[in-house]
């Protein structure tokens, strides 16, 4: 999809895509992704923007709404992130190489 807002805040950055249905329909989808502090030492803040094309491997929301986490992004260079949690709730990103 097409990342269309971000927000770097705590206690999750998050950003909106639209994101095309198989019906040829647009949704637009809320997506959290780890802690900005995290994210800014590890990944940096220009890691995505606004107007980018991304992939994204999500965890839907448990009522079904357009709201998820992230488990991978692939971002327009063709870097894949990978988010997990470890046992202590602590965040790790894993980039792929280009």
């Amino acid at each position: 999809g097409v990342v269309t807002q971000i927000e770097w805040t705590n206690p999750h950055t998050r950003f909106w895509m639209d994101a095309r249905n198989d019906d040829g329909t647009v949704s637009n989808w809320e997506v959290e992704l780890a802690p900005p502090n995290a994210l800014k030492r590890s990944l940096g803040l220009d890691v995505i923007k606004a107007g980018d094309q991304v992939a994204v491997i999500l965890w839907q929301a448990k009522d079904g709404s357009r709201l998820a986490t992230a488990l991978t992004l692939t971002v327009p260079d063709g870097r894949v992130f990978n988010f997990s949690r470890d046992t202590r709730s602590n965040w790790e990103m894993r980039a792929s190489p280009k």
